[in-house]
């Protein structure tokens, strides 16, 4: 099993990235090893993308973040 260094994370795919893996796996009968090596993304972001329900990604849980003191101040009272 080969382990990514340290320091070096991979990206959210996007809505675009998703469906050009779910064609690939559902239209083209790609196994997901093949599609990984062909697109570059991980194994389990391929697998990911094809199990879930539809390409849409959900938005990301979590508290929002504070509004930094620029975008205070530029907002209309």
């Amino acid at each position: 099993m080969e382990f990514r260094p340290k320091g070096i994370h991979t990206k959210h795919l996007t809505e675009a990235d998703r469906l050009r893996i779910r064609t690939l796996y559902f239209d083209a009968y790609m196994a997901p090893k093949s599609i990984a090596k062909q697109t570059g993304y991980t194994l389990s972001q391929v697998r990911h993308a094809v199990r879930a329900q539809s390409a849409a990604v959900k938005p990301r849980s979590g508290r929002p973040r504070k509004p930094k003191k620029d975008q205070e101040k530029a907002e209309p009272k």
